[in-house]
This record gives C-alpha cells, sequence and structure tokens, in this order.
C-alpha cells in the first residue's frame, strides 16, 4: 500500500458521494468503507500499481487518476498502454467494491490505534 497524505478530520462537503456521509468527517466515512475526500472536493482513488490485479494499491487523487490529467494518467497507467496486465488483470466487478471497503475500513482502524 501507497498511502496519500489527507486530512481525516475534514469535514465531507462533496454532493456527489454517499449524500449520508456530507457534513461527516473522512474518519466518520472511511470506517464506513467509504472513500475519503479532498478539501477541493476530489476523492482519494485507489490504483493498482502496474495495473496488476493482485499488486499493491496506491491512493491517488482524482487529479492525478483522471484521464484529463493526460501527463499522470499516462505515467501511472502506461505499462500495458492504459490497461490491465493480461497475465492478471485489474477487474473492477462487486469483488473489487468490497475489497475497497475492506481498505478504507482498513486505513481508518491504522488512524485510530495512533
Amino acid at each position: 500500500m501507497l498511502p496519500f497524505r489527507f486530512d481525516w478530520g475534514l469535514v465531507r462537503s462533496n454532493p456527489t458521494g454517499p449524500r449520508r456521509f456530507v457534513g461527516k468527517t473522512n474518519l466518520e466515512a472511511a470506517k464506513a468503507g467509504i472513500t475519503p475526500e479532498m478539501a477541493d472536493g476530489s476523492i482519494i482513488n485507489l490504483h493498482h500499481v502496474g495495473q496488476h490485479g493482485h499488486g499493491p494499491l496506491a491512493e491517488v487523487t482524482t487529479l492525478i487518476h483522471n484521464r484529463s490529467n493526460k501527463k499522470m494518467f499516462d505515467t501511472i497507467h502506461g505499462q500495458f498502454s492504459g490497461k490491465s496486465d493480461p497475465n492478471c488483470p485489474v477487474i473492477h466487478d462487486r469483488t473489487w467494491d468490497t475489497d475497497r471497503i475492506s481498505y478504507w475500513i482498513g486505513r481508518s482502524g491504522d488512524v485510530t490505534k495512533k
């Protein structure tokens, strides 16, 4: 895991995320498996390093992970021309949704242990 530095105490305001977490902190949202929000309203994405389905994850902002930022997008997705590792593809399905929820719950636990 490559963690990203963000404010766990930030009060969420992005109405495009789950509405029930607007007005709650990133930590409260993460305890429920919801992706943290940045001060600019963007969110933290989980990125498969090397586009490998079983590889490590990196936390990256929407700005870095978005196709509109071609230079950064190409940097983190360039290994297989923007596609997954053909030998171990990244599959975004219900299993991934469950893994992502579990990831944020685990990260929130790391914060509360400190």
